[in-house]
């Protein structure tokens, strides 16, 4: 028994880019918005053996996902203007949009922190204890990334940041985290599995009641 161990690490990315079909904007497919997504999520893996019966294990994850879904990144892109709102002509079978673009805006931002540990011993011939515990901390970004609203003869008024109408992106915090115990018993030809198993999640923000 030498005190083997192991460190390994992995990554993940994944990017899309696409744009949704309307059959409403089959004249004018450009006035349609974008969907972009960027995601990677990596991480370490560290494994000991702490002694010829015993082994822990160590795992720490990172997740990143972007997602936004817009016609122009920024809200005060001038291209907007010049486009227009997206506007319909119904002297088309059943109406059609003809020109314009979509001024709907939509990014959703998600960072998530994992921790993770588990310790694995052979105490006898018969049981096969594990022990662990993980943690989560998520952080969540959702909404509007800068309202824009079709004003009439004012043209296009942006919002950035006027709620209650208007918010920002909502940001989340939760915790989530849980430990467990379990014993694997094996005699012959029977095997028992028993344990205890704790989760706890704070949402730190408040829910509509019910």
């Amino acid at each position: 028994f030498d005190h083997a161990r192991k460190l390994s690490y992995q990554a993940i990315f994944d990017r899309a880019e696409g744009r949704r079909g309307s059959y409403a904007y089959r004249l004018n497919p450009d006035g349609l918005t974008e969907q972009n997504t960027y995601a990677i999520t990596h991480g370490f893996d560290w494994n000991q053996a702490l002694s010829r019966n015993a082994i822990l294990d160590l795992n720490a994850r990172h997740s990143h996902y972007h997602y936004t879904d817009w016609a122009y990144k920024d809200v005060f892109d001038l291209r907007y203007d010049a486009a227009g709102p997206a506007q319909s002509d119904p002297s088309y079978e059943l109406g059609a949009i003809i020109q314009g673009v979509d001024v709907n805006r939509f990014e959703v931002r998600a960072n998530t922190l994992q921790v993770k540990s588990t310790g694995t011993s052979q105490v006898t011939g018969q049981h096969l204890v594990k022990v662990g515990g993980e943690l989560f901390l998520p952080r969540i970004e959702f909404g509007v990334p800068g309202w824009i609203i079709v004003a009439g003869s004012r043209g296009l008024v942006r919002h950035l940041d006027d709620p209650p109408d208007y918010p920002a992106l909502i940001q989340y915090r939760p915790i989530i985290t849980d430990a467990f115990v379990q014993d694997q018993i094996e005699w012959e030809d029977l095997t028992l599995r028993g344990g205890l198993r704790l989760d706890y999640f704070d949402a730190r923000s408040y829910v509509p009641g019910d």
